[in-house]
């Protein structure tokens, strides 16, 4: 059984659920011990039972709690295996600590390894946009000092007003070295933090 996935509206003040976890139809044909595997498998914690009962309340049904635990802790055991820890921080998903006593410290160890791949690939991702972002604005930068430039030398208006646009030129060409200089070091970070990632250990499963 598919569940849907409920949608929060946030405000300053509350957070309101905007659907149900189970409609009618599921609620009134549910199977309890199917519905905990795939809670488990998915990594929700065992609170979510709470969710499906006030869903269900409405249609005036109760989930088997001993089912749904039953499937649930056999979801969650596959959940917590060592590849799964991997894959679910990789993604830059949560972990809640739902995972038993006897699995955790295998599954976190693969989550963590995950995680710091996921972190370095999204601070790349990050670093490479505002590498493209500072290239776009140089090129902007050097339209403008170009145009100034021929302005400064064609100009033929009192000498204050041909200091003024020598200074304009001089604040436009400060402005490129310091975007310059920022790029630059935007792509030795890129290639400090590739570095980094090629010497994370792959997962050995």
């Amino acid at each position: 059984m598919k569940l849907k996935r409920c949608v929060y509206l946030g405000s300053a003040l509350m957070l309101l659920s905007s659907c149900a976890t189970m409609n009618q139809q599921e609620c009134l044909t549910a199977n309890w011990q199917q519905i905990g595997l795939a809670d488990g498998a998915n990594g929700y914690r065992i609170s979510q039972i709470d969710a499906h009962r006030q869903a269900c309340a409405e249609y005036g049904v109760t989930p088997d709690l001993q089912a749904y635990t039953l499937g649930y802790q056999q979801g969650l055991k596959a959940y917590c295996a060592p590849a799964n820890g991997y894959q679910v921080g990789y993604e830059g998903k949560a972990y809640y600590g739902q995972c038993p006593e006897a699995q955790h410290a295998a599954f976190f160890a693969a989550y963590q390894n995950g995680a710091k791949h996921f972190e370095l690939r999204s601070e790349i991702q990050r670093l490479e946009n505002e590498y493209e972002s500072d290239g776009r604005a140089l090129t902007d930068l050097n339209n403008k000092i170009d145009q100034a430039t021929l302005q400064y030398q064609i100009f033929e208006g009192s000498a204050a007003e041909l200091r003024a646009i020598g200074l304009k030129l001089e604040q436009l060409k400060q402005q490129r070295f310091e975007l310059l200089y920022q790029r630059a070091q935007a792509q030795r970070d890129i290639d400090a933090r590739q570095a980094q990632l090629s010497a994370l250990p792959l997962p050995q499963f």
